[in-house]
């Protein structure tokens, strides 16, 4: 049975920058290990991964706070990941306040990638400055 709430939906775009002599196997581990955090802290802010992308999540949350928390946390963590002489990483995020459908079956939320509240989140994420959050 679904069901549609309201979610904040965070979408994040992590952008790397590479050096003439950095390899596609260094920037898909440094890529892999921030993915990976940010996952880790969407998790412990009680987050429900929706979608994982090559190039980022998206995460929807039943709170602002959480929503923001996560956030603030995901750029604290990936700017404390070292960084690599040949690679440099920012992070990008758009968080907008809209509708999910959420499967009550599987407590996800399967359709959120056609959700305006998606399209949303995703085009605030792309439009701001490197190492960025924009909220609406």
């Amino acid at each position: 049975m679904e069901m549609e709430s309201e979610a904040y939906v965070v979408y994040t775009l992590l952008r790397t920058a590479e050096a003439a002599q950095a390899t596609e196997k260094e920037s898909a581990e440094l890529v892999t290990r921030q993915l990976n955090r940010m996952e880790r802290v969407a998790q412990s802010f009680e987050g429900t991964l929706a979608l994982r992308q090559q190039e980022g999540l998206l995460v929807a949350f039943q709170s602002a706070s959480e929503a923001l928390g996560a956030s603030c946390e995901m750029q604290r963590r990936c700017a404390s990941l070292p960084q690599q002489s040949s690679l440099r990483t920012s992070l990008q995020i758009g968080i907008h306040k809209g509708a999910a459908e959420s499967d009550a079956e599987t407590d996800i939320f399967p359709n959120c990638r056609q959700r305006t509240s998606f399209d949303t989140a995703e085009q605030l994420a792309r439009a701001v400055p490197a190492n960025t959050i924009a909220f609406s």
